[in-house]
């Protein structure tokens, strides 16, 4: 797993940046890519997965998770290229999409967030949920077996439910 992880980040050109990413989706991957929500998304058809992935809060909870995660690690929190790459790797893990298509998603997630109030406001729940489920795990290594209770609620809200026969 790490050398496939090490050469996708070849491009980057510090490779300390290389090892901040690696310490970081190894740490939070087995916690994103865990929630038993995304079973039920992954057999959801391509358009309803875009609808519920498409989403700040998403965005807001993930680069977050990233940043509370980096401060535990010791990498610098301003170090913008390591969290977003992370952020978007965690991301296109979830939701077993390519990491281009996440890039494109952030993209259009941060220019929504940049000209519309509700958005920032949706991005800030996004990061506080984050925050409350990482005060809850309250120990410097996350417990694996721990749902991100919050981002899994948001995303079982998301899911759309089949019609009952009395609807």
């Amino acid at each position: 797993m790490f050398d496939f992880i090490k050469k996708k980040f070849s491009e980057l050109k510090d490779t300390q940046d290389t090892k901040y990413i690696t310490k970081l989706i190894t740490l939070l991957a087995p916690l994103t890519d865990t929630m038993p929500i995304l079973v039920i998304i992954k057999n959801l058809t391509k358009k309803q997965k875009k609808l519920i992935r498409n989403n700040v809060f998403i965005w807001g909870y993930l680069n977050n998770l990233t940043m509370l995660n980096a401060k535990k690690l010791s990498i610098q929190t301003t170090n913008h290229a390591v969290l977003l790459t992370t952020a978007q790797e965690l991301y296109a893990s979830m939701f077993l999409i390519d990491v281009e298509i996440a890039k494109e998603e952030y993209t259009t997630m941060h220019k929504k967030i940049k000209d519309n109030k509700l958005f920032k406001e949706e991005f800030a729940k996004g990061a506080e949920s984050c925050r409350m489920d990482m005060e809850e795990i309250n120990i410097e290594v996350p417990n694996r077996m721990h749902s991100l209770q919050r981002l899994h609620r948001f995303l079982n809200e998301k899911v759309p439910r089949p019609l009952s026969n009395a609807e």
